[in-house]
């Protein structure tokens, strides 16, 4: 716009939303008219060695021909400081634009009408979503938009008596450090264990920034490593730092690789790499990003099915269908076969661990081993929590196997037959009970099958535990001696008695102890309710 134009009238602030780089633009070259510190730091116009903040004010000032009404003049501004930058805030606090002033897509004066006066800025506007920072350089462009004619730009390079555009420098500085790249960086900070189960691969490099030169190839990079998960009882975090190789070496970017100690161990959770180097004698550090982890893949429930089935734990006269139709059903009532914290058939979480620590598909606690200690694998591999699960099991159903005989060599059970029941016996003229009955569990059948798979579901019972006692002392099984039967069998049935499965009876879940730490009094019931494809 040409000199003098409607000087001295007051216009209203109008603010245009111009899309930006949609209009074409003539670049000019900005002068640096003046720099000056604020709050007594100096003014750093070139680098220096120390990483002092920045707070200064910058005038610039250009002037291009004009191209045409709408067209913008850009100035393009970078500063490069010594420091990688670590915070920055820029503020336009004042300035006079022929004709409309801009800091890249941001309006920052009012908008006259056509050729009758210039834009200036009102108040200072905060420009710093319009900054871009690379390392140590931060660059923004300076605008002006054309709505008269003869010049385009900003300051006295377009009038004399015209105000530069000032713009408020504040800058803070990281320092020299250490900074950790990923290689290639994971989708979502999410490294996966696949389905198969295999490990992700866990790649980073290293290098020094804020030390000029770079002393990056000639240095050597020591490494380590964290993953973490969060125990509930008690609540605190477990570190698996101890199962991953520490302190490995790197020189310059060569490649970093997470190694566990075990090769066959699967490990998720938190992941933290750490990088220190010692760089122009001082001692540097740098991280991975936060939110990094490891999680897994759940795979499909049909090849859990098959892999259950294909476990082989028959035994005690069990036959290998029943036994993994229970295993199938035990799993999806414990984590609906899932071993991760997401949905079946694919979903990719966190490790599946609930409110009382039990992990994965069968919800292993302590049984075989506790999986935040001694058998971590269970945790992150499907497999082996489902070899892990069957075990428990299986270790059920063999103590479960024995219950009948110790319990016919129980004192308090046979002073129950001999005391109670039999005196009951007499009086209603009945021959008395000879020894203490208890025979052997019968073994025929599935889960929930009728006349029941007693040793089975015994074990199934067993597998969240046997809470409770009996009237006489004995555990409480899934099943129990009938005092009803024992108080009315008859003379003849008394001899075959030792091998009648009418001695027991299921014991109900009214009668387990209720609440926190007795397991779930229906267990057997909700087993026996699920489906072995669970859904599919």
């Amino acid at each position: 716009m040409s000199k003098g134009l409607g000087s001295g009238r007051a216009f209203a602030f109008l603010v245009l939303l111009i899309p930006w780089p949609a209009v074409a633009a003539t670049t000019g070259s900005c002068s640096v008219m003046a720099l000056s510190s604020r709050a007594g730091l100096p003014a750093r116009a070139a680098a220096t060695s120390d990483p002092m903040p920045v707070d200064d004010m910058v005038e610039y000032t250009y002037s291009v021909p004009s191209a045409g009404v709408g067209t913008f003049a850009d100035c393009p501004i970078s500063r490069t400081f010594p420091d990688p930058i670590s915070d920055i805030r820029v503020t336009i606090v004042s300035g006079t634009a022929d004709d409309i002033g801009f800091v890249g897509s941001l309006q920052v004066t009012d908008a006259p009408p056509s050729c009758a006066n210039v834009g200036s800025v009102q108040a200072p506007v905060d420009v710093t979503s319009q900054v871009t920072v690379d390392g140590n350089t931060a660059s923004l462009v300076l605008r002006a938009l054309e709505n008269c004619c003869c010049v385009t730009g900003w300051g006295q390079a377009t009038q004399s008596d015209r105000s530069n555009a000032v713009l408020h420098w504040e800058v803070s500085f990281a320092g020299p450090k250490i900074e950790v790249t990923l290689d290639p960086s994971p989708a979502n900070n999410q490294y996966v264990i696949d389905a198969a189960p295999t490990m992700p691969m866990v790649q980073a490099k290293a290098r020094v920034v804020g030390v000029t030169p770079d002393p990056t190839p000639t240095t050597t990079f020591t490494w380590t490593a964290s993953l973490i998960v969060h125990e509930n009882v008690p609540s605190r975090d477990v570190d698996f730092a101890s199962d991953i190789s520490q302190n490995v070496t790197t020189l310059g970017q060569n490649l970093y690789v997470l190694q566990l100690l075990n090769g066959g161990d699967f490990r998720g959770g938190k992941l933290k790499l750490k990088a220190t180097a010692t760089a122009n004698g001082q001692s540097l550090t740098g991280e991975s990003p936060d939110g990094l982890k490891i999680d897994g893949t759940n795979p499909q429930r049909t090849t859990i099915q098959a892999y259950l089935d294909g476990l082989h734990l028959a035994g005690h006269g069990l036959s290998d269908a029943d036994v993994g139709d229970a295993l199938k059903r035990m799993a999806c009532q414990e984590s609906g076969q899932r071993e991760f914290n997401a949905s079946a058939n694919g979903g990719v979480g966190s490790a599946y661990i609930s409110s009382d620590d039990g992990v994965g598909l069968f919800q292993i606690t302590s049984s075989p081993c506790d999986p935040f200690r001694g058998c971590r694998n269970a945790m992150f591999n499907w497999q082996t929590n489902a070899d892990s699960g069957a075990k428990a099991l299986g270790d059920k159903i063999a103590f479960a196997v024995g219950f009948p005989n110790r319990l016919s060599m129980l004192p308090e059970y046979k002073d129950f037959i001999a005391n109670t029941i039999n005196p009951q016996r007499k009086a209603a003229g009945l021959r008395p009970i000879q020894g203490a009955p208890a025979p052997r569990f019968t073994t025929n059948g599935a889960v929930g099958s009728n006349p029941p798979d007693e040793l089975l579901e015994d074990g199934v019972r067993g597998y969240n535990g046997w809470p409770g006692t009996t009237e006489f002392g004995a555990v409480l099984h899934e099943f129990t001696p009938d005092t009803t039967f024992l108080l009315n069998a008859t003379n003849e049935q008394l001899r075959g008695i030792n091998n009648d499965p009418a001695v027991w009876r299921r014991v109900l879940a009214s009668e387990r102890p209720q609440g926190p730490g007795n397991g779930d009094p229906a267990y057997l019931d909700h087993v026996r309710a699920q489906s072995p494809q669970c859904g599919g």
